[in-house]
Order: C-alpha cells, then sequence, then structure tokens
C-alpha cells in the first residue's frame, strides 16, 4: 500500500475566484435594477431630485412681499385665498402650496421646516422669511403678519 501524496494539477482559477467572481456580478445585476427602477417610479411620480419649491405665478421682479400657504390635501384654503386676494391685494402676492402625498408632504416639511399644516409664511422680495402664522389659519392672522 502506497499511501503518498498525489499533487493536484495546477488550475489557473481557484473555486474561491470563481465564486467571489459570481458574486461581484450579481450584486451589479441587483444594484443596476434597483437604480432601474428607481428612475421608472420617480418618472412615474413627476419627482425631481432636486427638491425645491418654486412658485409659478409670483412674478420675478416683484417689490410686493409673498405670502405662501402651504396645505396637505385634507385642507381646502380656496376660500380663505379668495379674501387674501381681495383684502392684501396690492400688500403682497398670494401663493398656495398643496401636497398631493405623503412624499410631497415630507417634502414640504424638509423645505420649509413646518410641522402643522395649513401654515402661511410671509417672504420678502429677497426671498427672506418675515413672518409665519401656523393654524388655525384666519383672516386676521394673515393681517397680523403684515405690520
Amino acid at each position: 500500500m502506497n499511501f503518498r501524496f498525489q499533487p493536484q494539477k495546477s488550475r489557473l482559477l481557484g473555486p474561491r475566484v470563481v465564486i467571489y467572481t459570481i458574486l461581484i456580478l450579481a450584486m451589479a445585476w441587483v444594484m443596476m435594477r434597483y437604480d432601474k427602477n428607481l428612475k421608472e417610479d420617480n418618472a412615474k411620480r413627476n419627482i425631481t431630485t432636486r427638491q425645491e419649491v418654486t412658485l409659478k405665478d409670483a412674478p420675478a421682479d416683484s417689490t410686493l412681499p409673498r405670502l405662501v400657504l402651504l396645505a396637505d390635501s385634507d385642507n381646502n384654503l380656496d376660500d380663505l385665498v379668495n379674501k387674501a386676494n381681495k383684502e392684501l391685494k396690492g400688500k403682497c402676492l398670494v401663493s398656495v402650496v398643496t401636497a398631493a402625498g405623503d412624499s410631497d408632504l415630507a417634502i414640504l416639511k424638509k423645505a420649509f421646516q413646518v410641522d402643522l399644516f395649513p401654515t402661511a409664511i410671509l417672504f420678502d422680495k429677497d426671498d427672506h422669511e418675515i413672518g409665519r402664522a401656523t393654524p388655525p389659519l384666519t383672516l386676521e392672522r394673515l393681517r397680523e403678519l403684515f405690520p
């Protein structure tokens, strides 16, 4: 009986190299699919990666302050906006930003540092915050924002 050690033939790639290569390629594929699905989901919801709120109805060169009313989908501010437009005409420009869903609500909370909705924020012509009114919003509380 001969129990000598038999050397194996030398291999170009060992099993560890092959297994690690397969795992790395699988992880790259999963990451690529996740990124593709995330982009498709954002495109469906029309979400931009830049979380900035812009107001379309206010002229950029206006010297009037801007009153921004922030609301969630539960609040209907149409009546208050109509009254504010009549009462505060010539004093400020009134804009309404309404969050359509939970993701938009989170963006508004982060961008404007707001906890309760509806909230009114008064900005000067240089977009610096002058004043803020928290719920319940009434026309009298909006008038208090102006000196």
